[in-house]
């Protein structure tokens, strides 16, 4: 079975590169409905690599990450993983309501 480590993405509190803070309970709701999700190459709905199984944890969102064999993308991206030439994820989703941090802070931080 080809599968990601267990981790969790993105963790409560903290900042991300691109200045974001997501809160404890933002995806509470969002997990309860859909537990598993399509785990997609570069967010594209067209290039579906397995499956994300999602719960929530103090520290942040769990993902266990599920390959499918069956497909020869899947099996290179998950080499490429394993490799470490492919060593980041990144969540997509649309914000409902946001506060931000400061006026004058940069996207970026």
């Amino acid at each position: 079975m080809m599968n990601l480590p267990v981790f969790h993405l993105p963790t409560f509190g903290n900042t991300d590169r691109d200045g974001d803070v997501i809160e404890a309970k933002a995806f509470d709701a969002w997990v309860k409905e859909h537990p598993v999700v399509p785990m997609l190459f570069n967010h594209d709905r067209n290039k579906v690599m397995g499956k994300l199984s999602l719960s929530v944890h103090d520290k942040g969102l769990r993902v266990v990450g599920e390959f499918n064999e069956a497909d020869p993308d899947a099996v290179n991206v998950h080499a490429l993983i394993k490799k470490g030439a492919l060593d980041s994820m990144s969540v997509g989703m649309a914000i409902k309501d946001y506060e931000p941090l400061a006026p004058d802070r940069s996207l970026g931080g």
